[in-house]
């Protein structure tokens, strides 16, 4: 999960199974207004990320592929 933004609640999330980079931490609560959208094209960083492009991530960043990357070992 890619957060363009803070996050709260850091060490439960580093818990679970799925890898979220975010922006920073913040202990202070958001103001939820229960709206979003989904599969559609967003920009973070000056870079347009789109339906069905590949993120990879560790602890120093995050790389977007429009293509699965393939490693070999």
């Amino acid at each position: 999960m890619l957060v363009n933004g803070c996050m709260r609640d850091v060490a439960e999330l580093a818990q679970c199974d799925v890898g979220i980079f975010a922006l920073a931490s913040n202990p202070m609560p958001t103001n939820r207004q229960n709206l979003g959208v989904r599969d559609v094209p967003v920009c973070i960083g000056g870079y347009w990320i789109y339906p069905g492009d590949w993120l990879y991530a560790d602890a120093d960043g995050v790389v977007v592929s429009r293509q699965p990357i393939h490693i070999q070992q």
